[in-house]
């Protein structure tokens, strides 16, 4: 008996953990960045200068701003320059850490919920914390370098669940409850910078209480006697912040363009369906995954999706209520914490995105514990298949990861295995062009966007990218077309005007051109090239030296190490 239970030793959970995690992961950690990894990490300015983020300063501006995502994103940049390995090692640790503390917790959570149980709380932990580990839907989690603020703020969330864990205990002395407090504030303010999902962590410590504290304690059996008035105070504040977000679209989140283009109501509206008909579904059947999945707005509270979904939530509580009053308390724990934890992203905030994957990776808890449980207990009679069952499950789950790993492998293949899931979003379109760009094929790059823009001809980024491609391509006139109407799309971006000034240049058209580059300057006035541009114009075009040698003398402060950069000192350099 002994001899059985070491398998579960800490040393071997964490090596099992390891190993399995390594195995896994480890053909995705050369993988280059993807999708706004690029935007948020190689070219981010701030991030040029990394060792700033460990500054009070930035601390203080930037707290708000995911200060700790961009603090471990800047190490990084500090350790190793940007090179993708290091960043995608980082998130491996990491979500290897996470499935550590999911063990420590699902144990806990067994000895609570299964105290007379024959299983051993430690095979429910590991096979826990296996499923969590090795599920294909975390895979974005994990490899989507800038996601790593949520599996931060996952860290945290439950280092400071566990905390409140030893704060029940009746055994623990006063010093120690005084440490696992704060240690709850810490993980809170850190995890807070990390992403806002910590926000969640107060009601779901009290909703664990309820299910999980020492009866003999006076607060909560007060807080039991009392849990009807609880209840309706709690529906009477639900309801007044409710109709406060209906009414006003930018309460909590200030004005955003997600706001405008979807509307609140109508992301609530589509949110039911999303958890229910994708989210669920892919924690069930891991299949089909994709990285901007083609998700229907619901526009009307009579939609089928809206009340079906409705319906099949309403079910699984009514089925969970019961199971609780015959005792089994575990499912009504674990359907509320998949819903508190989730609800962030998938309830009253409006995001640009009706479903991302990345959202589930802790809410996913609350799934994989029951299954974990429900299906060891179920086993335990047959020793045979105890361990054989878990461990297909997880080969196979291993197995797929390993196989949506690869997809990540280059822009273009996780954008062409987009395209084939979503053909009618644009955004695959547009990000699988600009892959073809990078890789040297302007062709297939020019026909994706303009397919984009049959769809919706007011897309900025496929006018832009089309006015440089048409460019390069010595279409000037279709270049031009295209990159004034992504300056009257967004005429707040420096760079359109910047490239409408050096293609005004290039056509001779020298007054446009000047409009066009002070514009750009205007807009930034640390962008080097627009002000080489002027200072060629000024200085070879129009003849007014001095005012040339200006410009170039700037561009140069801005930018010391530009192409052609020693011609303009020579030009700066040379007698009046």
């Amino acid at each position: 008996m002994k001899s059985r239970l070491n398998i579960f030793h800490p040393v071997g959970v964490c090596a099992a953990l390891i190993l399995t995690g390594i195995a896994v992961y480890a053909n995705h950690l050369n993988n280059p960045f993807q999708f706004d990894s690029i935007r948020y990490i190689p070219n981010h300015p701030l991030l040029q200068n990394a060792e700033q983020y460990f500054t009070w300063e930035m601390l203080e501006r930037e707290y708000k701003h995911r200060w700790l995502l961009m603090a471990t994103l800047a190490g990084n940049v500090l350790l190793d320059g940007f090179r993708p390995f290091g960043f995608h090692l980082v998130n491996l640790t990491i979500h290897i850490f996470n499935s550590l503390l999911v063990f420590c917790v699902a144990v806990t959570w067994s000895r609570k919920f299964y105290p007379d149980d024959a299983t051993p709380p430690q095979a429910i932990g590991l096979f826990t914390a296996l499923l969590f580990l090795a599920h294909p839907m975390q895979t974005e989690s994990v490899i989507y370098v800038i996601s790593r603020g949520g599996a931060l703020a996952t860290s945290f969330y439950l280092l400071g669940f566990l905390c409140f864990q030893h704060l029940l205990k009746a055994e623990a002395k006063t010093a120690s409850r005084i440490f696992a407090a704060l240690g709850i504030v810490a993980c809170m303010i850190l995890g807070f910078s990390a992403k806002q999902t910590l926000i969640t962590l107060p009601a779901l410590l009290f909703f664990y209480y309820l299910f999980c504290g020492d009866s003999r304690q006076r607060v909560l059996n007060w807080m039991r006697r009392r849990l009807p008035i609880l209840i309706g105070a709690g529906l009477v504040i639900s309801g007044a912040l409710l109709w406060k977000l209906l009414t006003d679209e930018a309460f909590l989140i200030g004005p955003s363009k997600a706001g405008e283009s979807i509307g609140r109501l109508n992301f609530m509206f589509t949110q039911p369906g999303v958890l229910v008909g994708y989210y669920l579904r892919l924690l069930f059947l891991p299949f089909n995954l994709n990285v901007d999945p083609d998700i229907p707005l619901v526009t009307s509270a009579l939609s089928f999706s809206l009340w079906g979904a409705l319906a099949t939530l309403a079910l699984l509580f009514a089925l969970a209520v019961k199971a609780a009053r015959r005792g089994a308390t575990v499912y009504l724990f674990c359907l509320g914490w998949f819903l508190l934890v989730i609800s962030p992203s998938s309830s009253i905030i409006t995001l640009e995105d009706l479903a991302a994957e990345r959202r589930v990776y802790l809410a996913s808890l609350g799934l994989f514990f029951p299954c974990a449980a429900l299906l060891l207990r179920g086993l335990y009679s047959y020793p045979r298949l105890r361990l054989l069952v878990p461990i297909l499950i997880v080969a196979c789950l291993c197995a797929t990861t390993m196989k949506r790993n690869a997809v990540w492998s280059s822009e273009s293949r996780l954008w062409n295995d987009t395209l084939k899931k979503s053909p009618n979003k644009i955004r695959p379109l547009v990000n699988l062009a600009r892959a073809y760009t990078t890789e040297g094929d302007p062709k297939q790059a020019v026909a994706l966007y303009e397919r984009s823009l049959r769809l919706n001809p007011n897309i900025f980024h496929s006018h832009y990218n089309l006015g440089n491609l048409y460019w390069a391509e010595g279409k000037t006139e279709l270049a031009l077309h295209h990159l004034l109407q992504a300056r009257q799309l967004e005429p707040s971006i420096p760079e359109t005007h910047g490239r409408l000034g050096e293609l005004y240049l290039a056509l001779k058209r020298f007054e446009d051109a000047d409009r066009s580059l002070r514009k750009a300057v205007e807009l930034f006035p640390q962008y080097a090239v627009a002000l080489r541009n002027l200072g060629l114009l000024y200085y070879f075009e129009w003849k007014r030296l001095e005012e040339g040698r200006a410009f170039f003398q700037l561009s140069l402060f801005l930018d010391p190490n530009q192409p052609d950069a020693d011609s303009l000192r020579q030009i700066i350099n040379a007698p009046r």
